[in-house]
């Protein structure tokens, strides 16, 4: 294979061209008909990587699937790969598991207890302080079944204290109110 099979020389068509039998850049290849490059391996015959294709079916972790599920673990029961590890070929796959389901009485709570201390001066706080110690309850951990939002349960407990804590200045303050005017003398 020559180097004009690599490279074409590009044609000259104007009238008075130079031949490019007489073209003395044109005429021989300098390297003579044999490719540059040639087709032997300089470094030797074998292949240091194998003949293997790295994205073929067969598996570089041995008989079983690495994508597929544990042994003794149900095939419906395990999480599906989402991918490999960034810039690994091949990697391992990363699972993601989904997250437990929150029941609605603990985001009941939660947010009884902000609107407890941002609208109502605590009015619904005793409503969300029986919630959140419900989910609580529901979602601590060693629990049956498994749910989530223990987080949210807490946060729920918090914010209900804070709004039975308004709620309880308001009833003081009315008492006292009530107690004020009661005990005045009446001039009329």
């Amino acid at each position: 294979m020559s180097s004009s099979d690599w490279y074409p020389e590009p044609r000259d068509d104007r009238p008075g061209a130079p031949d490019r039998a007489s073209d003395p850049y044109g005429a021989q290849a300098p390297y003579g008909p044999q490719d540059p490059h040639g087709a032997q391996n300089p470094y030797g015959a074998q292949d240091p990587y194998g003949s293997r294709d790295p994205y073929g079916s067969a598996s570089p972790y041995g008989a079983g699937d690495p994508s597929g599920p544990a042994p003794g673990v149900p095939a419906s029961s395990a999480p599906a790969p989402v991918g490999g590890r960034p810039g690994v070929a091949g990697g391992p796959p990363i699972y993601y598991v989904a997250p437990l389901p929150t029941p609605g009485f603990i985001i009941a709570g939660f947010v009884l207890g902000i609107v407890s201390i941002t609208f109502c001066a605590g009015l619904t706080a005793p409503f969300g302080l029986y919630y959140s110690i419900r989910g609580m309850r529901a979602a601590a951990p060693g629990a049956e079944p498994p749910v989530g939002g223990y987080g949210l349960a807490i946060a729920g407990l918090v914010t209900s204290i804070l709004g039975m804590v308004a709620l309880l200045f308001m009833l003081a303050y009315f008492v006292l109110i009530a107690v004020l005017a009661l005990s005045a003398p009446s001039g009329y």
